[in-house]
């Protein structure tokens, strides 16, 4: 065979394979998207209920204090109570209100936390709920994984031999050619050249519909173990007429 023919038949080959690829490609993309999509939503769900849980205790030291300030409330009232002094009992009076205002202020700080506190835990129930669809997300995502390795593995594997067979019949610079085209272009390595018009000599790459000279045409019907590139896309061109029946076209 000809290195066209061997490079046609590594194409096909190539081909195949990348497809299959691509397919399990895809199925192992959307596990591993559907993985991190349900650990965002663990994360927002913990930074939910730690925050609940921080409001809920600032609300409590709150409240503690707010019961200090209520005793001390108590013992200037007690103290007034007892008081015969007039100034002393006016200092007293003038403490106990500042100690009310600041108690006010203080349950007020505290219903504001808890509040906020019961809101958080709204949408901790809600990020619960998006953890349990993610999760059920997941797991849908990592059985079509398993169901399209169990249904295309041994054809993948059958491919994997026939392109290694298929690549020990290129040469080495040849191959490294077709191996970093096949990568640019997605499997897309190879472009038959087409006629255009038989009688004004017009050819062009059937890939990216360029127009190829006469002298490529030529060159690529005669040698079939060269290698020749359409000068617009780079992909290895070929001809699907026998070299003879080609040349006589031109």
């Amino acid at each position: 065979m000809s290195l066209i023919a061997n490079l046609l038949t590594l194409h096909h080959a190539d081909r195949q394979l990348r497809a299959l690829r691509t397919r399990l490609d895809g199925a192992e993309a959307a596990l591993a998207k559907s993985k991190h999509a349900e650990v965002d939503a663990g994360i927002r769900a913990r930074e939910l209920k730690v925050q609940a849980m921080q409001l809920r205790a600032a609300a409590a030291n709150i409240e503690a204090e707010s019961g200090s300030v209520q005793s001390r409330i108590e013992r200037h009232r007690e103290e007034l109570n007892k008081s015969t002094n007039m100034r002393q009992y006016e200092t007293l009076l003038a403490d106990m209100k500042l100690q009310q205002d600041k108690r006010g202020e203080l349950d007020s700080s505290a219903l504001n936390f808890m509040e906020k506190a019961d809101q958080l835990d709204t949408q901790v129930q809600a990020a619960a709920a998006e953890v349990s669809r993610r999760h059920h997300a997941m797991e849908l995502a990592e059985t079509e994984l398993i169901e399209r390795r169990a249904d295309i593995g041994e054809r993948l594997t059958e491919l994997e031999v026939a392109r290694d067979r298929a690549a020990a019949d290129v040469p080495a610079v040849e191959l490294a050619l077709f191996n970093q085209l096949a990568d640019a272009t997605d499997g897309e390595t190879m472009a038959e050249v087409v006629t255009v018009d038989a009688k004004r000599r017009e050819f062009a790459c059937a890939e990216c519909n360029m127009e190829l000279p006469t002298a490529i045409f030529s060159a690529v019907a005669t040698h079939a173990d060269a290698v020749f590139q359409c000068s617009t896309c780079r992909r290895i061109l070929w001809l699907a007429a026998e070299p003879e029946q080609a040349e006589a076209t031109v």
